[in-house]
């Protein structure tokens, strides 16, 4: 029997947010749990899931044995070398493949088809390579490639920082060590002005406006000023850099911790949200929603039920 993998797409789209086998593990049996009866049983769901774990483990095993399998050494015998073949005529349309509007070959003949199959072997630079010119593909514009940024944020002569979306974290190494009455930091609402007896260290516009009275440093081991400024506003931005003319980041690479929705106390909106990830996911990969599911389960209960009624006019509302 050949494997399911028409969920592949959603389930490693669910391993990429989950980041590690055992918290995937955990979304689906959590799933089971609130949405089926699965552990009405304790005895039946353990003994299924530990069959479930065994058929794949021993499919997994016997996967990699047939790989290990040596290759059986043929004897050793001459051969007469091969007859040499004249080299088939070239076609009178000078073996150029016509593209439809759609972008697609044009396999109408024979010979299209050939050339097709001999392009389908080719590098996968090639492939792209082959689409005409006016054929309008913005797919290059649509990810950033740099990496994302470390902690969100960046670095400068002066000092690290990293960000959340609510505040930022700016660390400068004083190289000696200080104690708070040495230095003199003003945290205005669009100023950061650092001195330290009497030699300006920073003194620079904020590139955005923060909540001064929520803001505060401290000094870290002696040498570590740790400044954190609480951002103004309550719609949530990513920060390019920290002060005006300090090299700025990509904030399109920046990739968002996804264990903020652990954050949310009330058990009813974190499901809420929950249902409302699942159902994006589900239907970015052209599968029913939760709620759809659960009427596709419901009529085939039904129909099931049922058997002398016809449901194959049936739809779902």
């Amino acid at each position: 029997m050949p494997e399911d993998d028409r969920f592949d797409g959603l389930l490693l789209n669910i391993a990429q947010q989950t980041q590690g086998i055992e918290p995937l593990l955990d979304v689906v049996f959590g799933f089971l749990r609130r949405k089926t009866d699965f552990y009405a049983r304790p005895d039946d769901c353990q003994s299924m899931a530990a069959s479930v774990v065994q058929k794949h483990l021993e499919l997994y095993q016997n996967e990699k044995g047939k790989q290990k399998k040596p290759e059986k050494k043929k004897p050793h015998s001459k051969k007469k070398p091969a007859p040499k073949k004249e080299p088939p005529a070239a076609p009178a349309d000078d073996g150029v493949v016509e593209m439809n509007a759609d972008g697609d070959f044009d396999v109408s003949s024979e010979d299209s088809k050939k050339d097709i199959a001999g392009k389908e072997s080719s590098s996968s630079l090639k492939q792209v390579d082959s689409i005409p010119m006016d054929h309008n593909d913005n797919s290059n514009d649509e990810a950033p490639k740099d990496p994302p940024p470390v902690g969100n944020g960046g670095n400068t002569d002066d000092y690290v920082w990293t960000q959340t979306l609510q505040e930022v974290q700016v660390t400068m190494d004083l190289q000696e060590p200080t104690r708070g009455k040495d230095l003199r930091v003003t945290l205005g609402p669009k100023r950061l002005k650092i001195v330290r007896h009497g030699t300006v260290l920073v003194d620079k516009d904020l590139k955005h406006p923060i909540v001064a009275d929520d803001s505060f440093w401290t000094i870290e081991d002696g040498t570590l000023l740790v400044l954190t400024l609480q951002k103004l506003g309550t719609t949530q931005q990513w920060w390019p850099c920290v002060c005006q003319g300090d090299v700025e980041i990509n904030v399109q690479a920046i990739q968002p911790e996804t264990s903020r929705l652990s954050d949310l106390q009330d058990d009813e909106t974190r499901q809420t949200v929950e249902k409302m990830m699942m159902d994006q996911r589900l239907k970015a990969v052209g599968l029913p929603t939760t709620e759809e599911q659960s009427k596709l389960d419901i009529l085939k209960k039904f129909q099931e039920q049922h058997p002398e009624m016809d449901f194959s006019n049936a739809k779902i509302g």
